[in-house]
């Protein structure tokens, strides 16, 4: 797993990016979406996305990632004898990310509107 950081400002930053992609994930395309659009939504300024992400390609990457890495954790710590009981984790986990799903599309989906 990749370093984790712990400073709350940054954590709240990235958390503002990733709902800021999801709402605007509601309201239009991927490929129209601008990182002046992110900024915008997330409160921040365009130099402080770059700081996080190269583009809004990395940004869907990692947040799947991060999605993906809970996931796994869920897993791990879920009796697999009882496979109702993971079935009912995994439902509440995606029922409290229930907004995420805009920025769970594959990224060569996405990546193929990178160079038109």
């Amino acid at each position: 797993m990749a370093h984790q950081t712990t400073d709350l400002r940054v954590l709240r930053t990235k958390k503002n990016i990733h709902q800021a992609m999801i709402s605007l994930l509601t309201e239009k395309s991927f490929d129209k979406i601008t990182i002046n659009d992110i900024s915008k939504k997330a409160d921040i300024s365009r130099g402080t996305f770059y700081l996080h992400y190269q583009d809004k390609y990395e940004l869907v990457e990692k947040y799947q990632e991060e999605l993906l890495e809970k996931a796994q954790l869920l897993f791990e710590i879920t009796s697999h004898e009882n496979r109702q009981e993971f079935f009912v984790v995994m439902l509440r986990f995606f029922q409290q990310k229930g907004n995420c799903c805009p920025c769970c599309y594959p990224t060569t989906v996405l990546r193929k509107y990178k160079y038109r």
